[in-house]
């Protein structure tokens, strides 16, 4: 696929490509490349739209969609930041690495802890989140970060199609969410939320 129109080269999918394998022998099952294209293409319009955005990520895994957050700042604006959180420090410190080599690391803050803790204490207002980790958790996720956010939040969410079951759907729809659930392989959340 040619996405040289988003700035997107054939070393920089190279790479991806190379740390999607790596993620999957460390037991981080990263989304899918096209849902990577969907993270960055919402990324870069969000940023390019409010202008430097704070973005947060759960389940970082080895940085695979981090990577792809991270290029989107990169490409659009050239700020932003992501604080994204992982349990294992292996998998971070891969991410870490990863995002230096390609000159990304100071667009993203690698937490190494359990999100539902991270969050309580999180002192930036988050105009997204992308989460792919601990689905259980997820409206416990939204539950915090509502109480976070300002304006307009847009939330993302890899393997929407394990979501789709009417206690979560109704749930997103009381808390006022507009959202829908696009048909890449594992399914990706796209929703947001304006706050009056």
């Amino acid at each position: 696929m040619d996405l040289r129109f988003l700035g997107i080269n054939e070393d920089f999918l190279k790479s991806l490509r190379r740390l999607r394998d790596l993620s999957i022998t460390y037991g981080a099952y990263p989304i899918d490349e096209e849902d990577g294209i969907l993270l960055y293409v919402i990324t870069y319009i969000l940023n390019m739209m409010k202008g430097c955005i704070n973005v947060i990520e759960i389940g970082t895994g080895c940085g695979y969609s981090t990577t792809w957050i991270a290029k989107a700042l990169n490409d659009s604006k050239g700020c932003g930041y992501v604080i994204t959180f992982e349990v294992d420090d292996r998998r971070a410190n891969i991410a870490l690495s990863n995002l230096k080599d390609l000159g990304l690391s100071k667009y993203v803050g690698v937490r190494i802890e359990n999100a539902l803790k991270g969050l309580e204490y999180l002192d930036i207002i988050p105009d997204m989140a992308f989460f792919d980790a601990d689905i259980e958790n997820y409206v416990k996720y939204i539950e915090i970060l509502k109480n976070k956010i300002d304006e307009f939040f847009v939330l993302t969410a890899h393997n929407a199609f394990w979501l789709v079951n009417e206690s979560f759907t109704e749930y997103l729809t009381l808390q006022g969410f507009k959202f829908t659930i696009l048909p890449t392989p594992q399914g990706f959340l796209l929703a947001y939320l304006r706050v009056s």
